[in-house]
């Protein structure tokens, strides 16, 4: 039987893949392996479509010369189910440096 990861550490691998992709190809690759195609995104209230946040971050991984880091400072999973099936990840800082 497999064991499914926690949230938090599903997160922690895909955010990383993500940012500290060494190529576009596999920035792209990692943005698809961690975000659905039809995610919903607000910013500041706003529905924002996905083809900014990968625009985004895409601009972000390419402008450090693939050159970014990955800190995870703090990150709280609330389960909504008492088993962590179910659960949300609270992000209460990550840092993301050259």
């Amino acid at each position: 039987m497999s064991i499914l990861p926690t949230f938090y550490a599903w997160s922690k691998e895909h955010i990383q893949r993500v940012f500290e992709a060494k190529t576009s190809a596999d920035c792209l690759q990692a943005l698809n392996d961690t975000f659905a195609q039809n995610i919903e995104l607000t910013l500041n209230g706003s529905p924002i479509p996905r083809t900014y946040l990968e625009s985004a971050i895409m601009g972000m991984v390419e402008a450090s010369g693939f050159r970014l880091s990955v800190e995870w400072l703090n990150a709280v999973e609330v389960s909504r189910d008492g088993s962590l099936r179910v659960s949300t990840l609270v992000l209460l800082a990550l840092r993301v440096s050259a």
